[in-house]
């Protein structure tokens, strides 16, 4: 009998939607999905399973559930390169460096990913397994957060 798992993943320190960085990967919109971080998350996880993310450390403030959604499909980077253009690296208004599939339309790095440069090894096991969810929650605002 199979039975589906849920993984927690607590994003990098001063990673907090609400309070601190922004949080690009994993992505928590109308198709929430983790493309390049946590690898090692993303090769066990099974269509069925569930991903929950906890903000990272912050002074003073608690962590919580940022959200979290199922595991719908896995595919690799060019096909989601593809099917998800707005969750290609891109700059918004701001400077700050959205999306979460960091390969060109080649398969290459894409400029925009300065992750570990260099090391094609690593930039090969983040390029695999790119995860897409449904039914996504998302903890947003203050009265949901406290």
């Amino acid at each position: 009998m199979d039975e589906n798992k849920g993984y927690i993943y607590v994003t990098s320190s001063g990673y907090d939607p609400e309070r601190g960085d922004y949080v690009k990967d994993p992505y928590l919109g109308d198709t929430p999905s983790l493309g390049a971080c946590m690898p090692h998350i993303r090769r066990q996880v099974e269509r069925g399973d569930h991903l929950f993310v906890v903000s990272g450390k912050i002074p003073n403030l608690q962590q919580y559930v940022i959200g979290g959604f199922e595991v719908d499909e896995i595919i690799d980077s060019m096909e989601a390169y593809r099917r998800f253009p707005e969750q290609r690296l891109h700059r918004d208004e701001q400077g700050r460096v959205l999306g979460n599939i960091i390969c060109d339309g080649q398969g290459n790095r894409h400029a925009l990913d300065h992750h570990n440069p260099g090391d094609d090894e690593k930039f090969e096991a983040r390029v695999q397994n790119y995860v897409i969810g449904k039914n996504a929650l998302l903890v947003d605002g203050p009265l949901a957060i406290s």
